[in-house]
């Protein structure tokens, strides 16, 4: 995300230059024309004219007034023959949630019986047979929704004035894209426009024609002073909006970077990727900002064959787990899921706020907001998925020696367990004339395994919930899965070279290196013979029935110590006399583990076929899991790095130990 921003912001000059260069004030064929946009303005709707049995409500679109956009005045004409209703005329103008036109869950209905009337444009908002659809309805019933706002796109513009040193460009022909819902209610100083909130398609400017200046509290305030009685209308003594003082330098280039978040937001969301990125390189605000929707419109318009299995959102769960992946893939820097695309851009508080089923508004309290979404609702959850799923993106992809050399047994609970011995099936035999088969047992061997549970404790404090520091919650991820895997390699070879360095006891207590296990060589140095005397002595090893196991070496283990020399050893080099051979070249992998700290080398197996020594975790929960402490007096989230975890040794003949030299 914020590559893209960084590179749309080097654009800007290029943009700022093309912008001048279309505006000669002497030749008129080549000034600056507004170009084919995709835009949007707001307007009222009459909640009385709702119709029960229709379920549907008589809507003014547009009446075509002067709007101030970024260097120009804009107006509609309205007009049967200036207005393309193609869509309309074939159902396909849906009625939206604030402009949301990536949802499927954001179509709150249709549009129909869309004309001219009395130099306006009006038509009548039918509501689906949806939940969304239903709710939206009950609100413009009730009077709390009576705001609508117009998409579309402009396919010829003609300038036909000039007004403050600015020009007045009219919209000669233009098409109806859709139609949306807003709950910003309609400015009475500019009739029936508003700034609509949400999905950010909308031009920048104010629909009253003048550059916003206002800030949250200024906001907050005009919420204040609405009129309940006039169906949630400000107040007509209040003014908050105008045009920006000179010098108008800084708002441009305010304006500008709330264009740059908004491209980077729609190229994100839609996965348009850096190349749509570098094609926008030399344009103009707004054509970058049409070449967004065009795109998009592209993307939503295309024809799709077979079936389209969705997951909804209604599903708290999956809301949950959209959310969380949103936050998770934004602190990573990688790519959320499809469901998780739309809340990319989400802060912490955004995902606070809707965790407790409430919208992003202006001049909202962060803290209130954190505060409560820490007592209530599913925030709690969300931040705990959020730290689990970046401390298993680290975790998964991890290799840790100690698993190269042992075979993972997950248990299915913290009893004791017990492994069985290599070669203890019974030796087949033949089967008789009368086709009886003779019964042989299985010998259950003495080494046991058993879970034991790990685990420390991190808080997450409110001031980072706040501060929307994602960078602490990478971090606490990150390092939860560094320091669960140091444990775990730390833990394994604690097991691993206990009894000065030969391994734990079994249950014939013998240390698993032992020379009554056939398995600890005489110390000699690492090269051919000594190798070749340990493979032998794997090959020679024999099961509790005394049957020969011809066990192959498979890895050759050594501390830092040997690691240049067992290279050297193992590198495939073309000898130049038969002296020269060594036949362990390229066959045995090399892994090196600095708890080693000695000249000590082994042989081991491939671990799956012959297993020496074991690790695993609780079946169910396999690896680390963060849990939340709910009796933590934290001011904020406590979290709870849990393992269950564990390291046994299983069987000798798999591995052969040298002390080396």
């Amino acid at each position: 995300m914020q590559r893209l921003k960084r590179m749309i912001r080097r654009m800007m000059p290029m943009m700022m230059t093309r912008k001048v260069m279309m505006m000669p004030k002497k030749t008129e064929q080549k000034r600056f024309q507004p170009g084919n946009q995709s835009l949007s303005r707001a307007a009222d709707l009459t909640p009385s004219s709702y119709d029960e049995g229709s379920r549907s409500v008589e809507a003014i679109l547009s009446t075509g007034s002067r709007v101030r956009r970024w260097y120009d005045f804009e107006e509609l004409e309205i007009s049967d023959a200036a207005i393309d209703l193609t869509r309309a005329a074939g159902g396909q103008v849906k009625l939206l949630d604030h402009h949301n036109q990536r949802e499927r869950s954001a179509v709150l209905g249709t549009v129909g019986d869309v004309r001219v009337e009395n130099g306006q444009l009006v038509g009548r908002l039918t509501f689906a047979d949806s939940d969304v659809g239903r709710d939206a309805e009950g609100q413009v019933k009730r009077g709390e929704l009576s705001s609508v706002s117009i998409g579309y796109k402009v396919d010829n513009w003609e300038r036909t004035g000039i007004e403050d040193d600015r020009e007045i460009w009219t919209a000669r022909k233009w098409e109806l894209l859709e139609v949306s819902l807003v709950s910003v209610p309609a400015d009475p100083s500019a009739n029936i426009r508003s700034l609509p909130q949400g999905e950010p398609i909308e031009t920048p400017e104010n629909e009253d024609g003048a550059m916003s200046t206002e800030t949250d509290n200024q906001r907050a305030d005009q919420s204040a002073n609405q009129d309940p009685v006039n169906g949630g209308n400000p107040a007509p003594p209040q003014e908050t909006r105008g045009a920006p003082n000179e010098p108008a330098a800084p708002v441009q280039s305010e304006r500008s970077a709330a264009t740059i978040d908004y491209v980077c937001g729609q190229a994100e969301a839609s996965g348009l990727g850096m190349d749509w990125v570098r094609s926008m390189s030399g344009r103009t605000e707004q054509e970058v900002r049409d070449a967004a929707l065009n795109a998009l419109q592209a993307r939503t318009s295309a024809p799709t064959n077979g079936t389209h299995n969705e997951t909804t959102l209604d599903n708290p769960a999956n809301m949950r787990g959209a959310l969380i992946d949103a936050l998770a893939s934004r602190a990573a820097g990688s790519q959320p899921s499809d469901q998780a695309r739309q809340f990319a851009s989400y802060s912490i508080v955004d995902v606070a706020a809707t965790a407790m089923g409430e919208r992003a508004t202006f001049g909202r309290n962060d803290v209130d907001i954190i505060q409560r979404a820490l007592t209530t609702g599913d925030f709690p959850l969300i931040l705990e998925g959020v730290n689990h799923q970046l401390m298993r993106r680290e975790y998964d992809r991890a290799a840790p020696t100690y698993r190269e050399i042992m075979r993972r047994s997950d248990l299915q609970d913290f009893k004791t367990s017990s492994s069985y011995s290599l070669g203890d099936f019974p030796t087949l035999k033949q089967v008789t004339e009368k086709g009886e088969i003779d019964f042989g047992g299985i010998s259950e061997g003495k080494e046991t395994s058993q879970l034991k549970t790990f685990g420390r404790r991190v808080s997450i404090t409110r001031q980072m919930l706040i501060n929307d520091n994602l960078g602490a919650f990478a971090d606490i991820g990150r390092r939860a899965a560094q320091a669960v895997l140091l444990f775990e390699n730390g833990l394994a070879y604690k097991i691993l070279l206990a009894n000065g360095g030969n391994g734990p006891k079994l249950s014939d207590g013998k240390a698993l290196f032992d020379a009554a296990h056939n398995n600890l060589l005489a110390a000699a140095a690492l090269g051919v013979a000594g190798v070749s005397a340990a493979r032998k002595a794997m090959r020679l090893q024999e099961s509790l029935d005394k049957q020969r196991l011809s066990i192959p070496a498979k890895k050759l283990l050594v501390g830092p110590d040997l690691e240049t020399e067992a290279e050297m050893f193992l590198a495939q080099v073309t000898p130049t006399k038969q002296a020269d051979f060594n036949p362990f070249s390229g066959k045995l992998e090399l892994v090196v583990e600095s708890e080693i700290t000695d000249k000590s080398w082994r042989l081991f197996a491939n671990p799956e076929m012959y297993d020496v020594m074991t690790y695993g975790y609780l079946r169910q929960n396999p690896g680390p899991i963060f849990m939340r402490n709910q009796s933590s007096p934290v001011d904020g989230v406590e979290l709870v790095v849990v393992l269950d975890f564990h390291v046994s040794a299983s069987d000798f003949r798999g591995a052969v130990k040298n002390p080396g030299q």
